[in-house]
């Protein structure tokens, strides 16, 4: 008796502590303040942002998204000068505690591993002579939408843009002028020869005997002009050279093309890597006897580390797990990128070769990009062992 009573009193112990668990996961949720405060803010993309994404004030919540709906000819009148069309007007309720500067930035972050989105208000200093405007339910801000990786490609875009329009106005202007800029340099050049060649000959007083010598010269240079035309129309060397020029072209377009067997090889981007792999494979094996030995296969150390490698190469083997892990270094080169940015733009000496902290932040974005690059070798890896066991239409389907 006294054991069914122990074990009723533990079911309802275990009962109790799942309901617990249970109500603070579905009813308690996390305070962001009073909600009092509301601001309208413009977004262009708004990937990731529904209605309830936090809002954070220098990383800590204080409100909450609770509209979203889309502006009114927005294609003309919400443009900036990079070209983004401001789309939608999210509307957010915060804590009436915090104040909301006009230069402060308001931006999208991901947080974490999984990707959680959500709305960050980053505080800006004031610059000399500017006048504070806390922002009312009345003002429209518009936010930069975009994440600091994606910011950066598109200004190197706008760059390399207006880079290749100032490199086609070069293009076009030698084209257009370039022959006769030649012609002059060649001519001024042969004057130059002319008049220093001149006045030489004033000087040693041999002008007659170096005009002579000269016409001799020319009469000997143009006869062996003639002599060598002469040879080889002869002997067919011109037409020899056209037929020539046909072969090759006839050779090099199916390479080109990829229609020939050669060309198929050389544009296959398959064949890079493949050989790419194979080069791996050499590295890890010189790398293994240079650090176990010829028996590094009996070493217990080896085995260790080619049983994890093993591990996270099945890891790769599928399209969503080699998506998962390329996705997490790339939320962590993100974070990374984020936090070298906050640490830039709070430098006031400028010189970032000084700062320590800048330094391990940009240290550890280099093992990142180090973890990556090994994520992608060991994926081609794994790519190639499928195509070597069950056959390119098999592990690679097209």
């Amino acid at each position: 008796m006294n054991k069914q009573i122990k074990n009723l009193l533990i079911g309802l112990f275990v009962i109790a502590g799942c309901t617990l668990v249970i109500a603070i996961i579905l009813f308690i949720k996390p305070s962001v303040g009073d909600s009092k405060q509301v601001i309208h803010v413009r977004f262009n993309n708004i990937n990731g942002i529904q209605i309830g994404t936090r809002v954070t004030m220098a990383g800590k919540p204080i409100g909450e998204v609770t509209e979203i709906s889309r502006v009114p000819l927005a294609r003309e009148k919400a443009v900036d000068h990079l070209g983004r069309v401001y789309f939608y007007l999210l509307t957010l309720h915060i804590d009436s505690h915090y104040k909301i500067f006009a230069t402060d930035e308001i931006t999208v972050q991901t947080a974490g591993l999984l990707g959680e989105k959500s709305i960050a208000i980053i505080p800006k200093p004031l610059m000399p002579g500017q006048h504070p405007h806390v922002i009312t339910s009345n003002d429209i801000v518009y936010a930069e939408s975009t994440d600091i990786l994606e910011t950066a490609v598109n200004e190197l875009a706008a760059l390399s843009n207006k880079f290749e329009e100032t490199l086609q106005k070069v293009i076009d202007w030698m084209n257009h002028y370039g022959d006769d800029v030649g012609q002059a340099v060649i001519t001024f050049t042969d004057t130059t020869k002319e008049i220093g060649t001149l006045v030489k000959s004033v000087n040693q007083s041999h002008i007659i005997q170096d005009v002579e010598h000269i016409t001799t010269n020319v009469s000997i240079t143009t006869d062996m002009i003639n002599m060598v035309l002469t040879y080889l129309k002869e002997h067919c060397f011109f037409d020899n050279l056209a037929m020539t020029m046909q072969n090759i072209t006839q050779i090099t377009y199916p390479l080109a093309a990829g229609t020939s067997t050669l060309g198929k090889i050389i544009q296959d981007d398959g064949l890079y890597l493949e050989i790419n792999a194979v080069m791996l494979k050499i590295n890890t094996l010189l790398n293994d006897i240079n650090n176990y030995g010829l028996l590094f296969q009996y070493n217990k150390k080896w085995q260790r580390v080619r049983e994890k490698q093993s591990i996270d190469m099945q890891k790769l083997s599928t399209p969503g797990g080699f998506k998962r892990a390329v996705q997490a270094q790339i939320d962590q080169l993100n974070v990374t990128l984020g936090r070298m940015k906050m640490l830039s733009e709070a430098s006031t000496t400028g010189e970032l070769s000084c700062n320590k902290d800048f330094q391990k932040e940009f240290y550890e974005f280099g093992q990142k990009l180090k973890a990556l690059q090994h994520e992608v070798d060991l994926y081609n890896l794994e790519l190639f062992n499928q195509k070597a066991s069950h056959g390119c239409e098999k592990a690679c389907p097209r």
